[in-house]
């Protein structure tokens, strides 16, 4: 969230890893550490976008138009975001946003991932009048792109998770931990701030 209150994409994704990001951020004001991993990330993918600028990004999708590292804001949403990537079909009016990741491709979509996706597709709709019947992640390393359909009940979800991030941080609201405990291993504030993995309190 920027100080204009506005819900990001990172603020999207912390809720998904973990809903208590945001009240650690926000209500306490505890910013989080930047991860030698992520490092890793940001300098691979600013080397893979001029490749990609150059190559053909998905052989079996007709596409006329490539934008890469868009920026995007929906005021209904009060939502912002800047997608890697938007393959268009101006003919058909069908756009594509496509995420870069350094790590290795998971067998199925981190639900972080899926929800970037649906925020990313449902941003385009509204900015361009596209429909954006799925999204693409791409694993850098590998070469390899998974694919992710987005229906109504998935934008439902994202409308509901963009109010309970500005209920966290508007009234305070401290919630529930993460689903698995395994996702306290990664966390900066795992026992510093927080207790970890106890759902309900």
């Amino acid at each position: 969230m920027n100080r204009l209150g506005i819900i990001s994409i990172r603020d999207i994704l912390n809720y998904n890893y973990c809903p208590r990001i945001p009240y650690y951020e926000y209500v306490l004001r505890r910013p989080q550490a930047r991860t030698p991993k992520e490092d890793k990330g940001l300098e691979m993918h600013d080397s893979f976008v001029p490749r990609a600028k150059r190559n053909r990004m998905v052989k079996a999708l007709y596409y006329d138009r490539k934008l890469f590292n868009l920026p995007l804001y929906s005021p209904r949403l009060n939502l912002q975001t800047r997608v890697d990537c938007v393959l268009m079909n101006t003919r058909d009016r069908i756009a594509v946003p496509m995420q870069f990741k350094h790590g290795k491709a998971p067998s199925c979509l981190y639900r972080t991932m899926r929800y970037q996706l649906v925020a990313e597709a449902m941003l385009i709709e509204e900015e361009f009048g596209f429909s954006c019947p799925y999204g693409l992640v791409k694993f850098l390393p590998e070469e390899k792109t998974i694919k992710t359909n987005i229906n109504i009940k998935d934008k439902e979800e994202l409308v509901w998770q963009v109010e309970k991030i500005s209920n966290i941080i508007r009234f305070e609201q401290y919630p529930e931990g993460p689903r698995t405990k395994n996702y306290c291993t990664d966390c900066c504030y795992y026992r510093k701030i927080c207790g970890g993995y106890m759902r309900g309190e």
